[in-house]
């Protein structure tokens, strides 16, 4: 078991990408007298999930092409011309 900072900073992540992680169930930190813990068991199913790509980018309306940017500066998406 480690302090789940030392094991974001070796990570090379935030504390606050560390805060995202858990809250999204990638990864279950233990409460322990107030500090955040990570099990051993629980760094390997982190990297074996990762190695297997569940935390890829999701696909949205965005990077899917079904929306797209404006191109003249104003706020907003682009309708579709019809």
């Amino acid at each position: 078991m480690k302090s789940y900072m030392d094991f974001l900073r070796e990570l090379g992540r935030s504390r606050v990408t560390g805060f995202r992680w858990a809250r999204r169930g990638w990864l279950s930190p233990v409460r322990i007298a107030g500090r955040l813990y990570i099990t051993d068991e629980e760094i390997q199913r982190f990297i074996q999930r990762a190695e297997r790509g569940e935390f890829a980018k999701v696909e949205t309306p965005l990077n899917k092409g079904l929306l797209s940017h404006r191109t003249d500066g104003q706020p907003g998406q682009v309708e579709d011309e019809k």
